[in-house]
């Protein structure tokens, strides 16, 4: 025994010494990735052939009792306890930092939604980016269904996240025990877990942290297959390559491309087995396709297309640069440095395990890195995760230091990662996103919306079909089927038209769309007010689709009238000025007259309109408004809607 290996036994606690044989706590956490991926699998692919939601959740809850049934043969012993200090410094990095709260928006709300249609709470799928039904992966909605389903929420989830962020740094500290010592090896998930990007979205519905535990499932099972190597367990790690591809599209190569290494040192036979075990969810993906969508590729079109463009055109803005300087951003400098000296010196005693973790990724690495003109830095979380491993390696000093400056270097090397730790822990109590605005801000501002948009639904008759900007956020919320506006000139009235909508959502903050936004364009649209929404913090107002304006609209935008004066019109709308006046073309009059103030259309319309006695609404039918002289209220804006009469 050296003298270095003398020093690190005494300084080791006893939480970390080697116990003899595999234990309950090594096999759960070890396991606990692949009952997330097969319980997600199973939820997803099995709602898809018709398998009702009772159905499902029972044999997910059956299949995890068999599992803790088979954990009963391992015993627990006291070196168990370090795998508990992962979810406790993801508990502790909760009470510190606001995201984990922040209520789901957007890709996290689109599978929320896929969460839902699973438990057969609606079947309508959200139009999204061109696409007319729904394409995102479904693995991490089928786990937040059985949350769901145990909830009975729509759209708050918090165990999920939290698991798939477990299991994760469970993985990654299990590979890294594979290269250091098991009290090292809690180095490189714990970093993992202070990246600025894994503290932002690390507790979400996003899949980068799933897709991390999921390769890295795939990686240790692979290199524990040197230990104890059977048909079944090569199978096993096939099904769970084809999970990685059901978790995120890109991944589905990991399968054909673990079959390839595998020839270069095993048998044909282990070959067989892992594509064997990958065909089983990744067929039954393409069947689903199939039956969905008729085509078995459907969900991959969008990204196979913009693969496509990226590698022969100019797509997009994300180059190899930004690739990089997003990657090092995440990174205290001395930290990133002491990272990739590690990784060079894993390769001195762990060059097959070194070998086996980065080809594995290296197809996935060109793609994002160099081909894809677009991208986020979350799609480089699994080079960080890799990438930690190599910190543990530049703590064992023995490799770069003289015997006699060994424990002064352990104490330096050490100080310095505590340091850039510490750096990192910084970022996370100032509680920034990565656009630099506070967590505690975004946290009130989605609250505020989310509040916002479940108004929405209580006032929705049952039935509705919603247009909204942010279609598949407050569909979610509101519970409603709900369709974004299309790319139009008249974006409402033709997307009321392909969708048959009969209501319409606007709000003044977060909008999508600027259109939301011009109140002249959206009281001159076939619609009129149902009711105001706005909460203390943010506005928000539901139309109803009126459908004579609708069957009229064509002909008032070929036959518009003349405007004497300042003003304008927006199809039978028409807004006047002070002393302005409005010649109205034959065969029509106003049935409707409302006073405003200010220079143009407002929200105070709005309100006015919802009123039965408001006193800026001037008339409300033909023979009221026919009363009406324009000469005596030259003085006061008005807004008048015609009529055919």
């Amino acid at each position: 025994m050296t003298k270095d290996q003398r020093d690190e036994m005494t300084v080791s606690l006893a939480l970390f010494m080697e116990p003899s044989t595999a234990s309950w706590g090594e096999r759960f956490t070890l396991e606990f990735m692949v009952v997330l991926l097969f319980v997600g699998a199973f939820m997803s692919l099995g709602a898809t052939f018709w398998l009702p939601p009772f159905v499902l959740i029972l044999v997910v809850h059956v299949g995890v009792v068999v599992w803790f049934y088979h954990l009963r043969t391992f015993n627990f012993n006291r070196f168990d306890l370090r795998f508990l200090m992962i979810p406790a410094a993801i508990l502790l990095i909760d009470i510190w930092s606001s995201f984990p709260s922040v209520p789901p928006y957007y890709d996290r709300a689109y599978h929320l939604q896929i969460s839902n249609r699973i438990l057969d709470r609606w079947t309508w799928e959200p139009y999204h980016q061109g696409i007319p039904y729904s394409f995102r992966p479904e693995l991490m909605s089928g786990i937040a269904a059985v949350e769901l389903a145990w909830s009975g929420e729509t759209y708050i989830v918090r165990s999920t996240p939290f698991l798939a962020l477990v299991g994760t740094a469970w993985m990654l500290q299990h590979l890294s025990e594979q290269i250091t010592t098991k009290a090292r090896a809690l180095f490189p998930p714990t970093i993992f877990l202070l990246f600025p990007i894994v503290l932002e979205f690390g507790r979400t519905m996003l899949l980068d942290v799933l897709i991390v535990g999921s390769l890295l499932c795939v990686v240790v099972f692979w290199i524990k297959q040197d230990e104890d190597s059977t048909p079944r367990s090569w199978f096993k790690i096939g099904l769970i390559a084809g999970c990685c591809g059901l978790v995120k599209y890109p991944y589905f190569y990991i399968g054909p491309w673990l079959g390839i290494l595998l020839l270069y040192e095993r048998t044909r036979l282990e070959t067989k087995l892992v594509l064997a075990g990958w065909s089983v969810p990744t067929v039954l993906f393409l069947i689903r396709n199939t039956i969905n969508q008729q085509d078995p590729l459907g969900p991959m079109n969008s990204q196979i297309t913009g693969t496509y463009l990226s590698a022969t055109s100019e797509f997009g803005l994300y180059t190899i640069d930004v690739f990089i300087e997003d990657f090092i951003a995440q990174w205290p400098v001395a930290l990133f440095i002491f990272a990739l000296l590690g990784t060079i010196l894993i390769q001195k005693e762990h060059r097959p395990i070194l070998f086996k973790t980065w080809v594995l990724l290296l197809p996935a690495f060109v793609l994002f890195a160099f081909v894809l003109d677009f991208g986020w830095v979350r799609y480089s979380t699994p080079w960080l995760a890799l990438l930690s491993l190599g910190i543990p390696s530049m703590m064992q000093s023995h490799r770069l230091f003289h015997e006699r400056l060994q424990s002064k270097a352990v104490v330096a090397v050490g100080a310095v990662v505590m340091l850039c730790m510490l750096s990192m822990t910084q970022a996370m109590m100032t509680d920034e996103n990565l656009g630099g605005v506070s967590g505690v801000d975004v946290l009130k501002r989605s609250q505020d919306h989310a509040e916002l948009f479940v108004g929405v639904g209580d006032v929705l008759p049952d039935g509705s079909i919603l247009l909204a900007g942010n279609d598949i956020t407050v569909g979610l919320y509101a519970t409603n089927e709900a369709y974004r506006f299309g790319p139009s000139t008249d974006p409402v009235a033709d997307s009321i038209l392909v969708v048959d909508g009969t209501h319409v959502f606007t709000h003044t903050s977060m909008n999508r769309f600027s259109f939301e936004l011009n109140w002249t364009y959206l009281l001159g649209s076939p619609m009129t007010p149902l009711a105001d929404v706005s909460t203390e913090n943010v506005n928000g107002y539901v139309w109803e689709v009126d459908p004579s304006r609708l069957d009229e609209r064509r002909w008032w935008l070929e036959n518009p009238g003349a405007v004497n004066g300042t003003g304008g019109q927006s199809a039978d709308m028409v807004w006047l000025g002070e002393e302005a006046t409005f010649s109205w073309p034959d065969n029509t009059a106003p049935h409707l007259i409302v006073r405003y103030d200010g220079p143009l259309p407002n929200a105070g319309v709005f309100n006015a309109l919802l009123s039965e006695e408001h006193p800026d609404v001037l008339c409300r039918t033909l023979e009221s408004c026919s009363e009406l002289e324009r000469s005596t209220h030259y003085d006061e804006q008005w807004l008048m809607w015609g009529v055919l009469a």
